[in-house]
């Protein structure tokens, strides 16, 4: 592996913990305002580090295929929060899935 390529796959990691790190508030407001809880596949995502987020994306490839993308799912709580819902239980790993369907 050259120099350049491990650069490369070093800024892409860094872009996707970013996103994650952006995603954190987001998911304890959803959580704290909205009493709505979010999960990725079944695994919980209130009260999560930046790394046990990224793998449970990393997971949804056993289910979708491909890894989930940490940028739709930050999009999609920005449009949750968006909308004040109820409370309720939201599956980010299933919404994504069906949006790409």
């Amino acid at each position: 592996m050259s120099t350049t390529d491990t650069g490369m796959y070093l800024k892409e990691w860094q872009g996707r913990q970013s996103v994650a790190e952006a995603m954190i508030p987001l998911i304890g407001t959803l959580y704290r305002t909205y009493n709505v809880i979010c999960s990725c596949f079944g695994r919980a995502m209130v009260n999560q580090s930046v790394i046990r987020l990224l793998k449970d994306h990393r997971f949804a490839r056993h289910i979708m295929g491909v890894e989930l993308d940490v940028r739709d799912t930050h999009k999609l709580l920005s449009a949750v929060i968006a909308l004040k819902p109820g409370p309720a239980h939201l599956d980010v790993g299933k919404l994504v899935k069906k949006f790409h369907e």
